[in-house]
């Protein structure tokens, strides 16, 4: 399940990228020393939508929740898997934004994408 998710996340959010080629925040920087014009040129620098750091760490965490939550329902741990699975990747998602790799909305819809993927698509098939 987890090679399930991971492969289909990354699916579509490589496909997303390549389809989309949204400019990543850097490039409306003005400050070529801190975004040389090296990284402005690279491929990557047009694939900002969506954050695949964070739809990765959402499928991942997600599908961990879920999967603990089906073998041990009644387990006082649950609420602590939970939360650790809902707040990881969602801080992957703040600290790609504030190192300037993403808008909000990437991530917004990453971290959407990854809890699909990983909390309901891949387990409801099994």
């Amino acid at each position: 399940m987890t090679l399930q998710s991971f492969v289909l996340n990354m699916g579509i959010t490589s496909f997303t990228k390549r389809v989309v080629r949204r400019p990543r925040p850097f490039m409306y920087n003005n400050d070529l020393t801190t975004f040389p014009m090296e990284q402005r040129r690279d491929r990557k620098a047009r694939m900002s939508f969506f954050s695949g750091h964070t739809s990765t760490t959402a499928a991942m965490y997600f599908l961990t929740a879920q999967t603990f939550s089906t073998y041990y329902p009644d387990s006082p741990w649950r609420p602590w898997v939970w939360t650790a699975s809902v707040s990881i990747p969602a801080l992957t998602g703040f600290l790609r934004v504030k190192a300037g790799k993403h808008f909000p909305t990437d991530v917004l819809v990453g971290y959407i994408v990854g809890a699909l993927v990983g909390g309901v698509l891949v387990p409801a098939l099994h």
